[in-house]
């Protein structure tokens, strides 16, 4: 008998939206919260609207234009983006 269910939420079952979400919120605590860079903004707040997570993705990812640009490239993978991001962030040190 199966004890677990697992599904590759890629957006063939589930809406990958949330996942975006999340990487969204990911980068703007790193760039604002006090214990990472503490960037400039009106506050850090972790418990946030629906409304804020949509303007923080927006700004973050701009308007989806980042995110296009990725799938455009055929980088649609959480491992894909990782490798990517990390080879743009060693050549830029």
């Amino acid at each position: 008998m199966y004890k677990t269910v697992l599904f590759d939420v890629d957006g063939v079952f589930l809406s990958e939206e949330r996942c975006f979400d999340a990487s969204a919120l990911s980068v703007w605590e790193l760039l604002h919260a006090p214990h990472f860079l503490a960037l400039p903004q009106a506050e850090h707040d972790v418990q946030l609207e629906e409304s804020a997570i949509r303007l923080i993705r927006d700004q973050v990812f701009d308007r989806n234009r980042v995110l296009d640009w990725m799938k455009t490239r055929g980088l649609n993978s959480n491992w894909t983006w990782y490798i990517s991001l990390l080879r743009v962030s060693c050549s830029c040190c």
